[in-house]
């Protein structure tokens, strides 16, 4: 038992180390320091007392004493660079270790993924990584640089796309077209139970089907969804329509359409042509995707009907 509460305290102490590390070269590497404290004090209490200044706290803050105080850190500072690299990795570094070999990760991008869940877990690098302000890319790969003890160089190439031939891709299952997105949840165990993580990545995604759109529509809609949609689309009270249940009855609006029992569909298609010409494309791009994914959802009465509008539209711009 003794062990394992000596083993958990050394890899509390070196996780400890190493994020205070980080805070460190934000401080003195990207000047996060001017922002942390000023002649007022210190701007964040827990951060003052996580790196043990809080009997400062009830002093004058004069030039002086900021300077003091800077001393005191620059040692910190410079005694945790002499310590690189930290002593056995922490059940938190082992984890990361592991995925970043199953996913092929280089030893750049492996720490650069470490430092952005850290930010995520951590509430005190985040808060020093936040005095650096709005960042543009640029500055995003020179504070990276600094704070990971990286070139610029590796942090864009870390960052940037993968070249199609570095074999670097993995298999991440079998997914259905409908559920394929650019967010991506990501849930990172250990053996120990506080050290977990997850995360979101919207990441870049690329060859999708052409007919995607229509294929997430085709299996979210009834035919009386669409007709319903529709109506949201022209109709100048379009919500009510699209949520009353009786508006399109069973779904065989157009079916009836012959039979005289309903015309606000024609009439308001009859009035936007007129009108308002333009607004027709919003229809127009609905009906292309669902033909896209070859979708039985519109019914074959309401096609007939549109056909009609299309050869308008056609030759109103041709003239």
């Amino acid at each position: 038992m003794q062990k394992t509460q000596n083993a958990e305290l050394i890899q509390s102490f070196e996780r400890d180390n190493t994020l205070q590390l980080w805070i460190l070269r934000l401080f003195f590497r990207l000047g996060a320091h001017k922002q942390f404290m000023t002649q007022h004090g210190f701007n964040n209490q827990p951060l003052a007392g996580y790196l043990n200044l809080t009997k400062y706290e009830d002093e004058e803050f004069n030039h002086q004493l900021q300077q003091s105080i800077l001393g005191v850190l620059r040692l910190r500072h410079a005694e945790l660079e002499r310590q690189i690299p930290m002593a056995k990795p922490t059940e938190f570094q082992q984890a990361l270790d592991s995925l970043a070999r199953r996913i092929g990760l280089s030893p750049a991008e492996s720490l650069i993924l470490e430092f952005t869940l850290q930010l995520h877990q951590e509430q005190l690098l985040d808060d020093t990584a936040d005095y650096l302000g709005a960042m543009t890319s640029a500055k995003v790969y020179r504070a990276l640089a600094a704070v990971l003890d990286l070139t610029e160089d590796d942090v864009r190439f870390a960052l940037g796309p993968l070249a199609p031939a570095d074999g670097n891709k993995r298999s991440l299952g079998e997914f259905s077209i409908q559920a394929i997105s650019r967010l991506t949840a990501f849930s990172l165990k250990t053996s120990h139970p506080d050290v977990s993580v997850r995360f979101v990545l919207n990441l870049p995604i690329d060859a999708l089907p052409p007919d995607r759109h229509a294929m997430i529509l085709k299996s979210s809609m009834q035919k009386q969804d669409f007709l319903r949609y529709l109506s949201m689309l022209i109709g100048e009270t379009g919500q009510q329509a699209f949520f009353d249940e009786n508006t399109f009855g069973n779904g065989n609006f157009f079916t009836g359409l012959a039979n005289g029992e309903d015309f606000a569909v024609l009439e308001e298609l009859t009035r936007i042509y007129s009108r308002e010409p333009k607004r027709l494309t919003d229809i127009s791009a609905l009906i292309s995707n669902m033909r896209k994914g070859q979708s039985d959802m519109i019914p074959q009465d309401f096609l007939a009907l549109w056909a009609v509008f299309e050869s308008a539209m056609g030759g109103r711009n041709d003239r």
